[in-house]
């Protein structure tokens, strides 16, 4: 019997039709002779996992098929092991091979070896033919398109365009976006909470990975390290590509603090390791800016990169368990710190001056307890929180926020130059090298200059900056939260509180 052999590959270039290849086949079968049509649709020609060339291949065996004709030799195989093994096979049981097209056949030596070097050949394209899809693929990752697979959790994907070739775009999944807002604020802002605690108060609010799985640490550390959230500025591309060596495709121009980024790893289909977790192989990581807003400020999500990269807390500051005044209060005599004391006998907390410890403060009439103390910062604090939300002043106003970015650009942008001139120098003559010398003497002072704008305008921008905390939510849980929690609150807004006896003055900032 006779096998006729026809296969359509995966690659649009190389798509002529199944029954096509097995009519010009069938012009080979000789009068007399049966024949029966194995075919493989969809399938690619770099092995010979086919469910229809395995069935040929035990009816080889089974000694029912004499000959095999295939329409090309690169619709039988592309790979030059599996034509070798396949011929073993063939005279194994005696079974001539045809390639109706080439006018080959392995009844010969000549045939062989002209046979072998069109599998050659036929594997050198099909490697020719993924590179350009390759390419094709990374080359839509840098203008933006989405690269497939799932939406990262707490966005869903629609239908989007660019450049008139369809692609999808990332959207907020209303479900659960304030879900994984809430996840980076913990981690940002609140010293106490874990990886483990952050599962926990997942598990308590019943929700789940995108996959529809229970959460690990490393679940929830992709997520906090995923650039996909973050409202990308310049600060985000120094963290990228100058902490963390990974390519950016765009200019630090583009990361404007509105967009998030897509990230892929060029060829990581096979390194397992990386595939399975390319946060923590960021230098092998393409940053592309992404045509979807972030969802997460900057400060946010570098405070929780810190945190992940250190594996452990911020500095802990104020660690007294009395008061959570901690740390923020002021001797109005000797200017030191003040802590609590608790006085056993009459069971109260009164406030003890670090200068008085040290015996060079004695100015101070009366003792204070926490409570009453407590209870004056309390009142304008509360005050302070009203007045912000009152004067609208929750979120910084759009113009400080460009203007700090421009000017963090422009910083970037300087120091690149600086790095590029300095490169430059080893391959200069010397009357070269002392242009250049003034031309890096030049962009330092620029940088210098613009370091003195930017400290300015960081300045005048946290005095408005509350963009990052809920003030309505501090002052309706205020009753329910425990002493570190309102010792979170009160650095947010007081810098410090001078205590010189009955007088209390609080700082805010």
């Amino acid at each position: 019997m006779v096998a006729i052999y026809a296969r359509q590959s995966v690659f649009k270039e190389d798509s002529l039709s199944i029954e096509t290849q097995i009519d010009k086949c069938k012009l080979h079968v000789e009068e007399g002779e049966t024949f029966k049509i194995y075919q493989d649709a969809g399938y690619s020609g770099k092995n010979t996992s086919r469910p229809s060339f395995e069935t040929m291949l035990l009816d080889i065996e089974r000694g029912l098929i004499h000959k095999v004709i295939s329409y090309k030799l690169d619709r039988f195989t592309r790979s030059t092991v599996d034509f070798v093994n396949t011929m073993e096979v063939f005279d194994k049981y005696n079974v001539e091979f045809i390639s109706a097209t080439e006018g080959l056949n392995n009844r010969d030596k000549m045939g062989k070896a002209m046979l072998s070097i069109i599998v050659v050949f036929a594997q050198l394209e099909r490697s020719n033919i993924i590179d350009r899809v390759r390419s094709t693929y990374y080359q839509r990752a840098e203008q933006g398109f989405y690269l497939g697979g799932p939406a990262p959790f707490g966005f869903v994907k629609e239908k989007y365009s660019i450049n008139n070739k369809k692609t999808s775009y990332l959207v907020p999944d209303e479900k659960v976006i304030s879900i994984v807002k809430e996840m980076f604020r913990k981690y940002a802002y609140d010293e106490t909470v874990t990886l483990g605690k952050l599962k926990k108060w997942l598990v308590s609010c019943d929700i789940l990975t995108a996959r529809g799985l229970p959460w690990t640490s490393a679940s929830m550390s992709r997520i906090l390290r995923n650039p996909v959230y973050v409202r990308a500025d310049a600060d985000i591309y120094t963290y990228l590509h100058d902490v963390k060596k990974a390519t950016v495709n765009n200019d630090v121009k583009e990361f404007t603090g509105v967009y998030g980024c897509y990230t892929y790893v060029p060829g990581s289909g096979s390194d397992s390791e990386t595939k399975k977790d390319k946060f923590a192989h960021m230098d092998k990581l393409n940053v592309t800016i992404a045509p979807h807003e972030g969802v997460v400020d900057s400060d946010t999500w570098l405070r929780c990169q810190e945190r992940l990269d250190n594996n452990r807390s911020f500095k802990r500051s104020g660690k007294g368990v009395h008061t959570w005044l901690s740390g923020l209060m002021k001797c109005g005599y000797c200017g030191y710190a003040m802590t609590v004391t608790n006085n056993i006998k009459r069971n109260t907390f009164y406030l003890s001056c670090g200068g008085r410890k040290r015996g060079i403060c004695f100015d101070r009439k009366e003792a204070i307890q926490a409570y009453e103390l407590e209870g004056v910062v309390e009142k304008q604090l509360f005050n302070r929180m009203r007045t912000i939300l009152e004067n609208e002043k929750s979120l910084v106003p759009v113009e400080d926020s460009k203007k700090v970015n421009d000017l963090k650009i422009k910083m970037v942008e300087v120091q690149q130059r600086i790095d590029a001139l300095t490169e430059s120098i080893a391959s200069l003559s010397v009357r070269a090298i002392a242009e250049v010398d003034k031309a890096i003497t030049r962009e330092i002072e620029k940088r210098d200059s613009l370091a003195a704008q930017l400290e300015e305008a960081l300045r005048e921008q946290r005095s408005k900056n509350y963009s990052q905390y809920n003030i309505e939510e501090y002052i309706n849980n205020w009753d329910s939260y425990d002493m570190e929690e309102k010792k979170k609150v009160a650095r947010i807004f007081i810098d410090k509180v001078i205590v010189k006896d009955g007088d209390i003055h609080v700082i805010m900032k």
